[in-house]
C-alpha cells in the first residue's frame, strides 16, 4: 500500500523549526518530497523504549524517532519488534510493553493502541477486517503462545488461537494464516489457520526451527535453522501443505538467518555475511555474495536491487545501517537509533 508522508514533512518540519538555525530552516525547505519516498529503519530499543528511523529517498537520516517527533513525544514501548500495514493504517508492535501501535499512514498520527489480551507480541498481518497477531508469552515454554485476534476496525479483541508451539512469523496467502513455528532456534513447523472459522487445519513438522518464511508462487519456502546442525531451506506447496523439497545446507551453515526472496533469488545470512542463490537452485554452497560491514548483522532486506543491512553493534550503542548494491558493493552508511532490527519499505 502506498504510504502518502506528503504531509508528514510539514508537520515534522513544524515539531524541529523551534531551536533550528537559520541554514537548518533552510535545508528544511530545500526538502520538499521528503516524505513522498524512503524507508523506515526499526530501532529495537531496550526496556525504555524503541523508535523508528526514517530514511529519505536521498538516504538521509531526517529522524531517529518519526513517531515522537510527530505525536507530542509519545513513546513507542519496549522493544520495538516489528511494523506492518494494510489500507491507509500502519501498525507498530512492541513486545515489550505488550502494545501495538496504530497510526494514519497519511500523517503517521497516532489512531488507536492495542494494549490487551498481548502477551509478547512479535509480528502481525491484517486479513479481511481481522489482525492476527503471534504472541510468545512466557520465554520459558512454547506451550502458551498463541495468535490473537482483533477487529481490525475497532480493535476489540475477538478470541485467542492456541497453537501448543512457538508463535513467531505470520504471513496470509491464498486465504490462508500461515505461523512459523520456531524462534531463537527452538520449536518446529508450520501451522495454517483458516480465517474464516480461526480454526487450524494444518500443523506441517520441519526437520528445525523456522527462522523466517517467505511465499512466492504457491510455496511457502522456510528457512530452518539453530544452534547445533546445519541450516535448511525447506519448501512447502500450500496447495497441499506437503513438503515438495529440502534443500540441506553446508555443516559450516549452522543458525542462518533473514530468508528473502527477490528478484527470483532467494537471500540468507550467516554472522555478517550475505549469500544469495537462484530459485531454482538445489543446493547451497558455502560461498557469500559478500561480507557486510556490521559488527553484528541484527537486521536484513533487499528492495530494488538493493541489499540492506542493520547493525546492532554492542547492542547499547547506536546502530548503523549499511545500503549495498545487488554485488555487494557498499553504497551508503548510515546512522540510526539503537538496536536497528528490521525495515519497512514505502511502496
Amino acid at each position: 500500500m502506498e504510504m502518502k508522508f506528503k504531509n508528514v514533512l510539514w508537520i515534522l518540519a513544524g515539531a524541529l523549526f523551534v531551536g533550528c538555525s537559520e541554514s537548518d530552516s533552510e535545508s528544511d525547505d530545500d526538502s520538499d518530497g521528503l516524505f513522498e519516498d524512503g524507508f523506515i529503519v526499526i530501532n529495537e530499543g531496550n526496556m525504555s523504549g524503541g523508535t523508528l528511523s526514517y530514511v529519505d529517498d536521498a538516504y538521509n537520516v531526517t529522524t531517529n524517532d518519526l513517531y515522537g517527533s510527530l505525536n507530542g513525544g509519545d513513546g513507542l514501548g519496549a522493544f520495538v519488534q516489528s511494523v506492518f500495514d494494510e489500507d491507509d493504517r500502519i501498525y507498530i508492535v512492541s513486545n515489550g510493553s505488550n502494545v501495538i501501535t496504530v497510526v494514519d499512514e497519511e500523517d503517521f498520527t497516532l489512531i488507536d493502541k492495542i494494549d490487551t489480551n498481548l502477551a509478547v507480541p512479535r509480528y502481525g498481518v491484517v486479513h479481511g477486517n481481522r489482525l492476527y497477531v503471534t504472541n510468545q508469552d512466557s520465554f520459558l515454554t512454547t506451550t502458551d503462545d498463541y495468535v490473537a485476534v482483533f477487529d481490525a476496525t475497532t480493535y476489540t479483541h475477538i478470541t485467542n488461537i492456541a497453537l501448543n508451539t512457538a508463535a513467531e512469523r505470520i504471513i496470509e496467502e491464498d486465504g490462508k494464516i500461515i505461523v512459523s513455528n520456531g524462534a531463537f532456534g527452538v520449536g518446529t513447523g508450520i501451522t495454517i489457520i483458516d480465517p474464516a472459522t480461526n480454526t487450524i487445519t494444518a500443523q506441517i513438522s520441519t526437520p528445525l526451527a523456522p527462522n523466517t518464511i517467505e511465499e512466492e508462487n504457491g510455496i511457502l519456502y522456510v528457512l530452518c535453522s539453530n544452534f547445533d546442525a546445519a541450516s535448511q531451506l525447506v519448501k512447502i506447496d500450500l496447495a497441499t501443505n506437503a513438503i515438495t523439497e529440502t534443500i540441506a545446507f553446508p555443516e559450516t551453515l549452522i543458525n542462518c538467518a533473514n530468508l528473502t526472496l527477490e528478484d527470483g533469488s532467494f537471500y540468507f545470512t550467516k554472522d555478517s555475511k550475505v549469500y544469495r542463490f537462484p530459485l531454482t537452485a538445489t543446493a547451497v554452497t558455502d560461498t557469500p555474495l559478500f561480507t557486510s560491514e556490521a559488527q553484528v548483522l541484527y537486521g536484513f532486506a533487499v528492495e530494488d536491487d538493493q541489499i540492506f543491512v542493520a547493525d546492532a553493534k554492542d547492542y547499547q550503542s547506536a546502530g548503523a545501517v549499511f545500503v549495498y548494491s545487488a554485488i555487494g558493493t557498499l553504497e551508503h552508511t548510515l546512522a540510526v537509533g539503537l538496536i536497528p532490527n528490521g525495515f519497512f519499505f514505502v511502496d
